[in-house]
């Protein structure tokens, strides 16, 4: 089987799995936890927008009013943060580079 047909294959069974979502968020979500803990980090650096403001880290230690603004290198705060977290975001990503790692 040629690798083309593989990564076909791979991808129609992550669309099938949307099947058994009730929302499109909810697929992104089940999507980026069925991922490998490095590929769903590497995934997390291709993000461009990374930010406080759409962490969704619950256990943040980061006070409110440090994660407003941008950061020393002018970009917003929380974008090199590595407590950063978005599995919405992460199985979009995934979807749109269509990458396997």
């Amino acid at each position: 089987m040629k690798n083309i047909d593989k990564l076909k294959i791979k991808y129609q069974e992550t669309l099938d799995r949307y099947k058994n979502c009730e929302s499109l968020s909810e697929f992104y979500i089940k999507l980026a936890y069925a991922l490998s803990v490095e590929e769903r980090e590497y995934l997390k650096q291709l993000i461009e927008t990374r930010n406080c403001n759409n962490c969704t880290n619950g256990s943040c230690r980061v006070e409110n009013y440090e994660k407003v603004g941008l950061d020393e290198s002018g970009k917003p705060k929380g974008s090199n943060c590595l407590g950063w977290n978005n599995p919405e975001l992460v199985g979009r990503k995934r979807v749109l580079t269509k990458q396997i790692i």
